[in-house]
């Protein structure tokens, strides 16, 4: 993180580091590219809410939960017999909502995301999770789940990993000319190269 800053205090350059809307909405005035600061795995936290506010003053904007497996937040999507929130993952998901850091489900269990869902006042992301209906990978998301993060005013990002974007045998679900979130929710669309 201090690189990052010592980076762009000497040239920002094409990037300016988001800390809230108004720093994108400047960015894209300006030719710039907004960046958004994210951890990926609450192990960071090291059970402290402090450590968690002590992120947000140096710019982190966005917390995935887990990067698979469990943590003291919640169960990752490789868990089996995967639970929900933690009571301290509860916590972590209300001082999140109170000092305006995005909660990232990507990685998240099933039941952790349904969990997320529950208790956050605010919208939520997946940053980069695929719809299951078009590659069955275990870490794609179902369309319940994209109906959900919808529902809530969340957004889903693609991402392009191989084995997130090929059913076994098929070609590239980006390619396919199946946008499947926009067709069962209406609020999301699907990021798609042209070829």
């Amino acid at each position: 993180l201090d690189t990052l800053h010592e980076a762009l205090a000497s040239d920002a350059g094409d990037l300016r580091l988001a800390s809230g809307a108004a720093d994108i909405r400047q960015a894209k005035a300006s030719g710039q590219i907004a960046g958004l600061l994210g951890l990926e795995g609450a192990e960071a936290l090291a059970g402290s809410l402090e450590v968690l506010r002590c992120f947000h003053r140096l710019g982190v904007r966005i917390l995935g939960l887990t990067w698979n497996y469990r943590n003291e937040v919640a169960d990752g999507v490789h868990d089996s017999g995967a639970r929900g929130l933690t009571p301290f993952g509860v916590r972590v998901i209300e001082e999140c909502n109170r000092i305006g850091m995005l909660i990232d489900v990507s990685h998240l269990s099933p039941a952790g995301l349904t969990h997320v869902l529950a208790v956050s006042q605010q919208p939520v992301i997946a940053s980069h999770s695929n719809a299951a209906a078009l590659c069955g990978h275990f870490r794609n998301l179902t369309d319940a789940q994209i109906e959900a993060i919808a529902a809530k005013g969340g957004l889903i990002g693609a991402t392009f990993v191989p084995i997130l974007l090929y059913p076994p045998g098929g070609e590239p679900v980006l390619y396919n000319n199946r946008p499947r979130p926009t067709t069962i929710t209406g609020k999301l669309t699907v990021a798609r190269e042209h070829k």
